[in-house]
This record gives C-alpha cells, sequence and structure tokens, in this order.
C-alpha cells in the first residue's frame, strides 16, 4: 500500500515500495517516492487510489507467474504528443492546443531530440532550463509558462500509465527579482500623486476607474455607454469575436458602490 505525503511546497507526494522487476531496483521492495504534481487533495486520493489498484493487480499478475505490465518505454516525445492532442481534442480549446501546449513540446523535441520520453530525466530537464535561459535568452516568465505546460502532459501520460516519472515536477519555477512585471496594487500616496497631477477632472476620474477596475487601456478605449449594466451591476468589456465562429467571451466585473459613483460623476464631465 502507498502513503501519501505533502511536501514543503504543499504538492503531494506518493511513497511506495516498488515491485520486484522494478527497472531501477529488479529485486523489489525499495522505497520509492514520487511528486503527484497537484496540491488538490481530492485528486491525489484518487490518483492513489488508481496507483494502488495497479499494484494489486502486478501483485495478482506475479503470483499467477504472468508477465508484469510496464510503460510504453518507446514512445518518443513526438509520440507522445499526438496521443496527448488526440486524447485532449475534445476537452481542449484548439487554439490553446495550436498555440500554447503544441509550441512547449516542440521546443523541446527541437532541442533535447526526439528521444524516447522515459529517457527524459531530471538531468536533462535541468540542462534544458540553462539552455532555454542563458543561450537562447528566453524571459523566466516564458520557461515558468513552458514549464506548468510540459508538467501537465507528464501528468498526464503517469495517469495514462505511458511513463511512471514527471521530471517537470522536479523543476521548480525561475522567479526574476530584477524584473519582476506581476501586478502590484499601487500604494495609496501614490494614486493621491497621481490625482494632483492629473490636468483635470476628467482625467482624475479616468485614473480612479482605472485603479478600481484594473481594466486595460484598450478595454477603457472601447467601453461604451451601454457596456454599464446598471441593472445588474456589472461593466462588461467587450471582446472581439473569436475564430471559427467560436463563441464570444467577454470580461465581467462588479460595479461596486464607489466605481458607481465615479462612474456617475464622469457623466457630468463627458
Amino acid at each position: 500500500m502507498s502513503s501519501l505525503v505533502k511536501n514543503r511546497a504543499g504538492t503531494w507526494e506518493l511513497y511506495y515500495r516498488c515491485m520486484p522487476g522494478c527497472d531501477a531496483h529488479p529485486e523489489g521492495g525499495t522505497r520509492h517516492h514520487v511528486s503527484l504534481g497537484t496540491r488538490d487533495t481530492k485528486v491525489a486520493h484518487q490518483l492513489q487510489e488508481e496507483f494502488d489498484a495497479e499494484q494489486d493487480l502486478l501483485v495478482a499478475r506475479l503470483k499467477l507467474g504472468l508477465a508484469t505490465l510496464k510503460p510504453k518505454a518507446s514512445l518518443t516525445l513526438s509520440a507522445l504528443w499526438k496521443q496527448y492532442a488526440e486524447a485532449m481534442a475534445h476537452e481542449k480549446s484548439p487554439y490553446t492546443l495550436s498555440d500554447a501546449d503544441w509550441p512547449a513540446i516542440n521546443h523541446l523535441i527541437m532541442h533535447v531530440g526526439d528521444i524516447q520520453a522515459s529517457q527524459l530525466t531530471l538531468p536533462t530537464v535541468l540542462q534544458y532550463r540553462a539552455k532555454f535561459l542563458t543561450v537562447l535568452k528566453l524571459a523566466p516568465a516564458t520557461w515558468n509558462s513552458r514549464r506548468k505546460i510540459l508538467r501537465a502532459i507528464w501528468n498526464w501520460a503517469i495517469r495514462m500509465k505511458f511513463l511512471t516519472t514527471n521530471p517537470f515536477s522536479e523543476v521548480n519555477d525561475v522567479v526574476d527579482h530584477e524584473d519582476d512585471h506581476r501586478l502590484q496594487p499601487v500604494p495609496t500616496h501614490q494614486l493621491r500623486a497621481l490625482l494632483t497631477m492629473a490636468p483635470s477632472r476628467f482625467w482624475q476620474l479616468i485614473i480612479l476607474f482605472l485603479y478600481q477596475t484594473m481594466c486595460r487601456r484598450g478595454e477603457l478605449i472601447n467601453l461604451l455607454r451601454t457596456d454599464v449594466l446598471w441593472n445588474e451591476d456589472l461593466i462588461r468589456f467587450r471582446r472581439p469575436k473569436e475564430r471559427r465562429g467560436s463563441q464570444v467571451r467577454h470580461k465581467y466585473i462588479s460595479l461596486t458602490p464607489r466605481t458607481e459613483a465615479d462612474n456617475s460623476r464622469s457623466s457630468t464631465v463627458i
């Protein structure tokens, strides 16, 4: 039987003793721990149940003298992508697969080769990350997003019994302290300074609106009076139609009393 342990990062890990025939320990009985790549307790327990059921099946096959089930060792990275894309075709947007998932694994193939997926070890991933950041000089944020995509693909492959380990779960994100573009709240004294520097009351209201709604400049420029849904207490930021006739998903935010008051004042200015 396996056990679940949560590490310092809050991610669940699976602890178990391997069965005879293990690739690393043919005699079996060696303690292993594998990151499940999730912080969700329910998902972790579900993965544990699936793992224990597979172990029970393996024990039964060993007792009966039958061949043991092993992962697909010959599965290359490109073949893994093909399997993943086919499986996710009905669950993910085609644009997510083509514009996010495929570039991540294609870039990996370009720089480590179309090797067998089981041969992609932690040292290989670390070398790839070093080349990604120092030689190719790609942004740390790009690495972080690509790593999350590849980690998800490898977790899927583990659930499908194609692979047994996920090296992308063992590699951390890269934090660029010198160039941190993450959104930070504006201190009150800076907001007051901005309002003082505004050339007119109209621009003061614009600054307050941007501050309270956190909308983008383009969203504000395209905002119409009809996009303020007074009866529903919402503001709608319209987005252009997506390709191939997909349903348009507009962005909505709540119309707070403070924003409503500023909006009403802005109507008299405009």
